[in-house]
């Protein structure tokens, strides 16, 4: 597995992904993208900060613990659905601990939903705010 730093840049995270799912950074740049989007429905970046906002926003003690491949899993749960044991062959991991942290995370990324998503439309020209 990729060594990967506390605080992982999109590169690290980009590299991660892809060892994840069995796949060489080092193939073409365009094709690897797409290879990391399909398995996780956006890219590193989005990762990075999605990371960065679950570790500053979170208060919950049942996150400690939380690495960086648990993250992926859950975005890798929420982009395909998978059943438990298919996820847990994907990820190498027991049933139990595929389902504790993707649960976890997709709470977590749940409940970034008021800093995250703010959609304002102002239609001035008809008089009303939606």
């Amino acid at each position: 597995m990729v060594e990967i730093s506390i605080d992982p840049t999109e590169v690290e995270w980009f590299e991660l992904g892809l060892s994840l799912v069995d796949r060489p950074s080092h193939t073409d740049n365009e094709y690897a993208k797409r290879i990391f989007k399909s398995h996780y429905g956006v890219n590193p970046i989005v990762v990075m900060k999605c990371w960065s906002m679950i570790h500053s926003l979170t208060l919950k003690a049942s996150i400690k613990g939380m690495k960086c491949c648990h993250l992926l899993w859950a975005l890798m749960f929420l982009k395909a659905y998978q059943t438990e044991m298919l996820l847990s062959s994907v990820t190498k991991a027991t049933e139990k601990t595929s389902r504790k942290w993707v649960w976890l995370i997709v709470e977590e990324i749940a409940a970034l939903e008021e800093h995250v998503v703010c959609v304002c439309l102002i239609f001035a020209s008809n008089g009303y705010v939606h």
